[in-house]
């Protein structure tokens, strides 16, 4: 049965056309035009529209439509397209030809990209759940795989970056990973300026921390700066700096000319270097000026100059820049120290220098070469020194038994000086004066004669056999040589002899007294008694009055007694030593050649006696052979020679109080001493140190110190005397007061 159409083609047959779901309804189609596009007809009722587009209208039902992609490489598949199917596209859809190059749909949240080639599309994955807060100024970062957050510890203001932790881990970490050689990882301050210029600041490392009150405070920096922008000569400069008592100082600076140390000179800024055990190993003691150090050097040292100039190089210094010189300063020392067996650290030898005038016109200095002997360090050589006021190279300067030795290449002791013998001795021919010694002795009775061209020789005396008889003394007698019996000396007794016995012949000494007038100024000489260091008895001939001196025996002027051997006031009798008082106290060294009877007359007064006593700087001990104290000027009345400094054992001093009528005398009898150089036996040229009224040097009265602090003997009765003995004594010493004598007052 036929179909019954209804609508605006109602009663009209043909061809019906609808889409899958019925619409449009198109009847009565009788023709179907094609544009664009390819109509199949299959022979079995079956229409195929192959086209880009949509369908045409007409009655009919299309049951299948192919569609052609053309060049794009695409096709459908999986039957008719309806409204409600699905197109499905197999191949690949060409980019080159206005494909995608996808050949598969992606997967959730993923995205089309170029690939990196740039010749097709890619999917690739997308965080489509991001979230997250921040606040302004803060730099976002990712919290986790799908947050990104701020924070207050990590902020941008547009100038400063600043990173704020609380725990001591890292804050910041610069790193490279790269497998090359380079510098990596680098952080660069970059001053880019328009105008550079000489002394630019290149940027500043500042160390910040809170000071007591809270406040920030900066404690150090380092900062660099530009010394020369010139280009192709740059210079730089990099300081180090840190605060001192609330200022900023600078320890250290390095510049294209060296490192600089306490660039500031600061007076509290030291330079130190520590070892592993030892602090403040090398000091460069800045308040001081000076260097310190407490760690021996390791291996040698060297100063080393390559100037091929004839100039003295290379020096080493050793300046003592002292604001007060004097003489004897001590200018600098070097010192050679080793180990005694019990590992002991040891002072084996040293070399000295020293001033010995400190003048500006005429500046004086001396080198003293020391060495340890017994413990102690002696000198064995000086140079420069002054001895006798003289500058001199001294020898054993100390005479202690070292021998001065020189060697040959052929004699270990060509030349020796033996400090224990007092010998010198030579092994090789002597030289003076152009005059060469035998090298062997002559034969007995042989003289040294010379040949007149410098060659000295041993030969016979060419006098003959001396004159007279033995013992008698050789003299001119017409050319030749003459003797007597009345002139003769005997070297077994020591005896001088002139004329004979009494009753015989008489020797007449003719010596010359002036030229006979009264008052003639003209002496006739003196025969003198010489012994030690000064006249002793002199026979003076004279003629006339004016010197006071007849014909006769008389002392010399200085002395008023005479004196054998050691100072003795007893040899002769007693000298008077008068002090007269002057109404003030007073203190009177009394010296044993002044005289030991000392009487004290003139007004009352507080007069201190004090008998010198000498003593051995070392050791403290009674020095018999002590000189008079003389610095700065020998006492009036005093003898400059050994033994004449001090009372002698068994010297008898008496003191007489003689006061005018009226006067109540105040007499204080001590005894101290004057100090010695040298050691004992070794007598001293001066002494070292006034007589010094101190417990230290004083000596015994009766047992009792004698010196202002102890129990003086007194004399307060007019017309009293005391008298005194020096005595040996060995007890009642206490130390340090060992002096080996003491006075004993005898009435």
């Amino acid at each position: 049965m036929g179909n019954t159409y209804t609508g605006s083609n109602s009663g009209k047959a043909g061809l019906e056309i609808t889409e899958a779901d019925g619409t449009p309804d198109v009847f009565g189609v009788s023709k179907i035009i094609v544009s664009n596009g390819t109509l199949t007809d299959n022979g079995n009722g079956t229409v195929t529209l192959t086209t880009g587009g949509g369908g045409g209208g007409g009655s009919g039902t299309v049951t299948s439509v192919e569609v052609s992609g053309g060049t794009t490489g695409l096709t459908t598949s999986g039957g008719p397209i309806t409204t409600s199917g699905t197109i499905t596209i197999s191949g690949v859809l060409e980019t080159a030809n206005g494909g995608t190059g996808l050949n598969a749909i992606g997967t959730a949240n993923q995205f089309l990209k170029v690939n990196g080639a740039g010749t097709a599309l890619e999917y690739a994955t997308v965080n489509t759940g991001v979230d997250g807060s921040g606040a302004a100024n803060q730099i976002a970062y990712w919290s986790d795989t799908d947050t990104i957050t701020g924070n207050n510890d990590l902020t941008w203001d547009g100038q400063t970056l600043k990173i704020i932790d609380a725990s001591d881990s890292t804050l910041l970490q610069v790193e490279s990973t790269s497998a090359n050689t380079g510098s990596a990882p680098d952080i660069v301050y970059y001053a880019n300026r328009a105008s550079p210029a000489n002394g630019d600041d290149l940027g500043v490392i500042v160390f910040k921390g809170n000071d007591s009150d809270g406040a920030a405070q900066e404690f150090a920096r380092i900062s660099a700066e530009s010394n020369d922008v010139t280009a192709g000569g740059e210079d730089g400069q990099l300081d180090f700096r840190v605060f001192q008592a609330g200022s900023i100082t600078s320890p250290m600076r390095i510049t294209e000319s060296g490192v600089f140390v306490n660039v500031a000179n600061n007076s509290g800024l030291d330079f130190v270097v520590d070892t592993q055990s030892v602090d403040f190993a090398f000091q460069v003691d800045s308040s001081q000026d000076d260097i310190r150090t407490q760690v021996p050097f390791r291996d040698e040292i060297e100063i080393r100059s390559t100037d091929a100039g004839a100039a003295v190089a290379p020096d080493l210094k050793l300046y003592r820049n002292s604001s007060s010189p004097a003489t004897n300063d001590v200018l600098g020392q070097v010192l050679f120290s080793g180990e005694d067996d019990g590992s002991v650290k040891i002072d084996y030898a040293s070399i000295t220098g020293f001033i010995v005038d400190a003048a500006t016109a005429q500046p004086d200095g001396a080198i003293v070469f020391n060495c340890l002997r017994n413990g102690t360090s002696a000198p064995y050589f000086d140079i420069g020194k002054l001895v006798s006021g003289v500058r001199a190279m001294t020898v054993n300067p100390n005479g202690l038994d070292n021998d001065f030795i020189v060697q040959t290449t052929g004699q270990t002791l060509a030349f020796k000086i033996d400090g224990s013998a007092d010998t010198a001795t030579f092994n090789v021919p002597l030289t003076i004066n152009d005059y060469t010694l035998p090298l062997a002795d002559g034969a007995n009775g042989e003289v040294i004669t010379t040949d007149g061209a410098g060659n000295l020789s041993f030969a016979a005396g060419g006098g003959g056999s001396p004159a007279g008889s033995d013992t008698e003394i050789q003299f001119n007698n017409s050319g030749a040589f003459g003797a007597s019996a009345r002139f003769t000396f005997n070297s077994s007794t020591n005896t001088l002899s002139a004329g004979t016995a009494l009753g015989g012949s008489p020797v007449d000494f003719l010596q010359s007294a002036g030229d006979g007038t009264l008052g003639a100024t003209v002496a006739g000489g003196t025969i003198i008694s010489q012994g030690g260091v000064s006249p002793k008895i002199e026979l003076n001939l004279s003629d006339g009055i004016i010197d006071l001196n007849q014909l006769g025996f008389k002392m010399t002027p200085d002395e008023y007694q005479v004196e054998l051997g050691k100072t003795t006031t007893q040899s002769f009798g007693q000298t008077q030593n008068t002090i007269s008082g002057d109404g003030s106290p007073q203190v009177v060294d009394c010296y044993p050649s002044q005289g030991g009877f000392i009487v004290v007359d003139g007004l009352a007064s507080a007069i201190t006696i004090n008998l010198t006593l000498g003593q051995y700087a070392t050791g403290g001990s009674y020095d018999a052979t002590a000189l008079p104290y003389n610095i700065p000027s020998q006492p009036t009345g005093t003898v400059d020679a050994n033994g004449y400094g001090t009372w002698q054992i068994g010297d008898q001093v008496t003191v007489v109080a003689m006061l005018a009528s009226g006067q109540t005398p105040n007499i204080s009898v001590l005894s101290y001493n004057s100090t010695q150089n040298g050691a004992p036996g070794a007598p001293s040229t001066s002494a070292s140190s006034a007589p010094t009224d101190d417990p230290s040097t004083a000596n015994l009265i009766n047992g009792a110190l004698a010196d202002s602090t102890g129990t003086p003997i007194t004399i307060t009765t007019n017309y009293t005397a005391k008298t005194f003995m020096l005595i040996q004594s060995f007890t009642n010493y206490p130390p340090p007061f060992v002096r080996g004598v003491e006075w004993v007052c005898i009435g």
